[in-house]
C-alpha cells in the first residue's frame, strides 16, 4: 500500500532485504514511476497552457481582480518563454526573464509575475522549486494624506455626489468597491452599515456586482457618523458613478486646490493611519477595516505620516520619558 493505492511490484536484490530496506526500496521505485507519469503527462504542456490551466482552475476561488492580474502577468511574458514546455523551465531561465522584466517593469511588478510562475510550476512540477534573485529595489515612503488635506476635499465635495463616498472611505475606511455596492437599505436605524456586496472589475474591463467582498474578514458592520448616515437618508443614494470617475474627480480636485496627488484608496489608508495613532488597538482596526492579513494592515501605517505635526508629537512622547 502506498498512499492509499496497492501496488504490485518485485525488487532485485542480491541479499534478502530487512523489511524496513524493503519498505524504503518499493516506495523510491513507486515515487519514480509517479514522477515519471507526471512528466509524461507534461511532455507537451507549454508555460502558456499551464498558465491557462492554472488560472482556469483558480477562477471560482479567487477574485476576478486577481484573476484579471494572473492574466496581464501572462501577457508580459516573451512569446519565447510562454513557447517553453514546462517541464525544460530551469531556474536559470527564471533568473534571466527577471532580469528581462526588470528592464521594462518595476522590481514588485516583476516579483508578482515570478511568483504567479512559481505557482504554476508548483501545480505541474510537484518537487520543482527555485531561488530567483532580483534587484535592490528603492522603496518609496508611502504617502497618507494629512487630516488638512481630507478636510479641504471634503469641503470641495460638499453637496455633491462624491461627498458621501469620500466621507465613507476617510471616517469609516471603507473600499471604492464596497462604496459602489451600498444602498440606503444597508444602513439600519442605528446607523450601522452592514459590508457584504463589492463592485470588482473582470479581466474584460466591465464592472460588476459580486455578492461578497474581497475576503472574508471584509463581510462586516462598520458604525457610521451620524452626518453620513443622515445624507444617506436623506439623499436615498450612496453612490451613482461609474467607478473611475470617483478616481478622476479627486485627482482634479488635489491639482486645483494644489495639495499631494494621491488615489481615492489613500483615503483609507489615512483612515487606519489616523486610528493608529490615537491608540486603536490593531485588532479593532483590522475589524473595522475588513483586513484579513494584519501584515497587510501595519504596512500602511508603520512608516507613520511625514507631516510636521505628527513628527513634532511623537519627538514630545518620546522625550517626556527622558526630561
Amino acid at each position: 500500500m502506498y498512499c492509499g493505492k496497492r501496488y504490485r511490484m518485485v525488487i532485485e536484490s542480491k541479499k534478502k532485504p530487512h523489511e524496513k530496506d524493503a519498505e524504503f526500496m518499493i516506495n523510491e521505485l513507486i515515487s519514480k514511476e509517479l514522477k515519471s507519469s507526471a512528466q509524461s503527462n507534461n511532455s507537451k504542456l507549454t508555460v502558456l497552457n499551464a498558465s491557462e490551466r492554472y488560472i482556469s482552475s483558480k477562477e471560482n476561488s479567487l477574485s476576478p481582480s486577481t484573476i484579471r492580474g494572473y492574466k496581464l502577468y501572462l501577457k508580459a511574458l516573451p512569446e519565447l518563454f510562454k513557447e517553453t514546455l514546462i517541464d525544460d523551465v530551469t531556474e536559470e531561465q527564471l533568473q534571466q526573464l527577471a532580469k528581462h522584466l526588470q528592464s521594462n517593469h518595476s522590481v514588485k511588478y516583476t516579483k508578482n509575475i515570478i511568483g504567479f510562475l512559481k505557482s504554476v510550476l508548483k501545480m505541474f512540477r510537484k518537487n520543482f522549486s527555485v531561488n530567483v534573485t532580483y534587484a535592490t529595489e528603492i522603496k518609496e515612503e508611502p504617502y497618507i494624506p494629512t487630516a488638512a488635506e481630507v478636510k479641504s476635499i471634503l469641503e470641495v465635495a460638499k453637496g455633491g455626489r462624491f461627498e458621501i463616498p469620500i466621507m465613507l472611505a476617510a471616517c469609516c475606511g471603507l473600499r471604492r468597491g464596497e462604496i459602489l455596492a451600498l444602498t440606503p437599505d444597508d444602513l439600519e436605524e442605528n446607523n450601522v452599515l452592514h459590508i457584504k456586496k463589492d463592485v470588482v472589475q473582470t479581466d474584460s474591463g466591465k464592472f460588476v456586482l459580486k455578492n461578497c467582498p474581497k475576503t472574508k474578514g471584509s463581510v462586516r458592520d462598520v458604525f457610521v457618523p451620524e452626518e453620513i448616515a443622515k445624507l444617506i437618508r436623506e439623499r436615498k443614494v450612496v453612490c451613482d458613478c461609474h467607478p473611475n470617475s470617483i478616481n478622476d474627480w479627486l485627482i482634479r480636485t488635489e491639482k486645483k486646490l494644489g495639495i499631494q496627488e494621491f488615489s481615492f484608496h489613500k483615503l483609507r489608508h489615512y483612515f487606519c493611519t489616523t486610528l493608529h495613532e490615537n491608540g486603536v488597538p490593531d485588532a479593532t482596526i483590522m475589524k473595522l477595516g475588513g483586513w484579513s492579513d494584519p501584515s497587510v494592515m501595519t504596512r500602511i501605517y508603520r512608516h507613520g505620516r511625514t507631516d510636521y505635526d505628527v513628527m513634532k508629537n511623537a519627538a514630545m512622547k518620546t522625550a517626556d520619558g527622558i526630561f
